[in-house]
């Protein structure tokens, strides 16, 4: 997550350039862009700065059997393929969604910063989760667990950051021709790409299905919650 997360840095810096260049009267930010962003900030740093992270685990590995029947079929050795696709879909569906949100548009710079926000508020809250929560990742509960170097780093399932992130950018994508009055298709379908992410994350054993739930529910959630300070 945290490559994803350098990524999008990147894409944020690289999207503005030429659009301030062409309509610098647009850009605004206001103080309610600075306290989602405040907020976003401290979920993502405070467990960081005040030490909350799961310990090591005392199985390794783990009992699949004390798995509930809807994540155990999952249990897996991790598959990098999988893994890298899931990284590029997230990196994509950002690009993808902010070139659309930028193009010949009055109002780009505040579409693009809700999305941004609501994409940030989603990784923010979804990071001091996986630290509170520990849930192992599906890669405790095979022999793969035992040659891991570190593997409480692993116990940060919950809930998938890869779906949560794709869902805050298809939500927020979605509500914005919704509030415009657009044609919903286009929204429809990054939310189709949303799922899509949570799918491949499974298929590289990376995350469980109930994570992946929990992912769409947060990248929602913190879409909507960004989109009803605002609007």
């Amino acid at each position: 997550m945290d490559r994803v997360c350098g990524v999008w840095a990147i894409l944020l810096l690289g999207a503005i350039p030429g659009r301030l260049l062409a309509q610098t009267e647009s850009i605004r930010l206001e103080y309610e862009d600075f306290g989602i962003g405040a907020v976003a900030g401290a979920f993502y740093f405070a467990p960081q700065l005040f030490g909350i992270t799961p310990g090591a685990l005392s199985c390794l590995p783990c009992d699949p059997a004390s798995l509930p029947a809807f994540d155990r079929w999952v249990v897996a050795p991790q598959r990098q393929f999988w893994r890298t696709g899931s990284d590029a879909a997230v990196v994509a569906m950002a690009a993808v969604t902010w070139w659309d949100l930028t193009r010949n548009n009055e109002t780009w710079f505040r579409d693009w910063a809700v999305s941004a926000q609501s994409a940030a508020l989603a990784v923010g809250t979804t990071q001091f989760l996986k630290r509170l929560i520990g849930r192992p990742r599906p890669v405790l509960y095979t022999d793969e667990a035992l040659s891991l170097p570190d593997p409480a780093v692993e116990r940060r399932s919950w809930p998938s950051g890869h779906t949560s992130a794709a869902t805050a950018l298809a939500t927020s994508y979605l509500l914005t021709h919704a509030r415009k009055g657009e044609p919903l298709t286009a929204g429809w379908v990054a939310l189709g790409g949303a799922v899509t992410v949570g799918v491949l994350r499974i298929a590289a054993a990376r995350h469980f299905p109930s994570d992946v739930l929990g992912g769409l529910v947060v990248g929602a959630a913190s879409a909507f919650t960004v989109h009803s300070i605002h609007f």
